[in-house]
């Protein structure tokens, strides 16, 4: 591409960058496609959406008939990075109850604000398009997860009548400290 190309139609480029990306195309292939329109404009005069309509519509059409990349992996780095967020999250409400000598309690508000935690990154690949198109759901997601991490945090249950499960927390933390620097993500 062309400076003037690039530096003239950067927004436009980018969005069509990212919409080609999100229908899996190849590197290689939005690497020709970038190509193509930037020597097509730099050519016609053309504004690029009179030329090849929205990014996202024009994203679509050279998806239908780009080479797409494999999704191998995707499902896992997604449950490996979900362990890793529940390894991190017993590890660290294991700390205080150790420090303090006390045993490690879990209540059931607990231990459903670390599943829907758990939920929050197994899904991500359902609405990650979702994320990346409005600002309001990028916003929106830490702070849904950072709510649901204090509350883990704030409704731990101070008593052991309470608590629908009492550990010790020293193999707790021995466990999940060894399992950190795992490969999870």
């Amino acid at each position: 591409m062309t400076k003037t190309a690039t530096d003239l139609h950067k927004k436009w480029f980018d969005e069509l960058t990212l919409e080609l990306r999100l229908h899996r195309v190849t590197g290689a292939a939005i690497g020709d496609a970038l190509a193509s329109v930037a020597e097509f404009i730099e050519d016609s005069g053309q504004e690029p959406e009179d030329a090849f309509g929205t990014p996202r519509d024009y994203a679509a059409r050279l998806a239908a008939e780009a080479p797409l990349a494999p999704r191998d992996g995707v499902r896992r780095q997604m449950i490996l990075s979900t362990l890793g967020l529940v390894v991190f999250l017993i590890f660290s409400a294991a700390i205080s109850p150790w420090s303090n000598s006390e045993p490690l309690l879990l209540g059931g508000t607990q231990l459903a604000c670390f599943a829907l935690l758990a939920v929050l990154v197994l899904a991500l690949p359902l609405y990650l398009n979702l994320l990346l198109r409005h600002m309001w759901a990028l916003v929106a997601l830490p702070l849904v997860g950072g709510a649901a991490g204090v509350l883990a945090a704030l409704l731990q249950p101070r008593e052991e009548s309470s608590a629908l499960l009492a550990l010790s927390p020293l193999p707790v933390l021995l466990a999940t400290a060894a399992l950190m620097p795992m490969p999870f993500g």
